[in-house]
């Protein structure tokens, strides 16, 4: 069940969803965009402004991400904590992950070329190992991850099952089936809590 400690977010996958769905399912990593705001270099991420609000607020206040949106990536980037959990909606199911390793810039992710939703291979830069279409000539704007495992629980005949692809309509009551329809990137929803420990005590049975 989750630790009260510990936060329980909502993300959804908004960018490149033929993407970022396979590089979740197949190498763990739960993306965002905003890949024009990885360079190491950056004063963005060399001074962590990502980490205070008003910093980060005043930093992309000079970019052309000055919009509601901001808020998500904020969260994605400095709240999202190893031992947190995420729910992620997929159309009519959704999944339970644990923050393995907090955000990171693709580029700093540990991630071999995968292929799309399509079958099309996507390749790391080698020069700045971000994501590319398969022929290297566009990058695909994916900018941050975090790393997660989907969490796993012993159903009632000893198998152990991972938290994954679960439909709404059978584990999710009235208060998680609509959080799930979030319309921006992602939430805090730790006042959920009940909500999730009931879908992961129906699926144990």
């Amino acid at each position: 069940m989750p630790d009260q400690k510990k936060e329980i977010w909502i993300h959804r996958i908004s960018h490149h969803y033929n993407v970022a769905k396979p590089l979740l399912d197949e190498q763990g990593y739960l993306t965002i965009g905003y890949a024009d705001l990885n360079d190491p270099r950056s004063d963005f991420l060399k001074r962590n402004l990502f980490k205070d609000f008003s910093s980060f607020n005043a930093f992309i206040k000079t970019t052309k991400h000055y919009n509601a949106s901001r808020f998500s990536l904020h969260r994605f980037l400095a709240l999202f904590k190893t031992g947190d959990l995420i729910v992620v909606p997929d159309l009519e199911a959704f999944s339970i992950y644990e923050v393995v390793e907090g955000s990171k810039t693709i580029r700093g992710c540990t991630i071999t070329p995968f292929k799309t939703l399509q079958e099309q291979e996507v390749t790391i830069g080698k020069a700045d190992r971000n994501l590319y279409t398969h022929d290297g000539t566009k990058m695909i704007d994916l900018g941050f991850a975090v790393k997660v495992k989907p969490v796993s629980i012993v159903g009632l005949n000893g198998r152990t099952k991972d938290c994954v692809d679960l439909p709404v309509s059978d584990f999710a009551d009235e208060l998680l089936a609509s959080a799930l329809k979030i319309k921006s990137i992602n939430g805090d929803i730790t006042h959920l809590t009940k909500s999730i420990e009931n879908a992961l005590r129906i699926y144990k049975n």
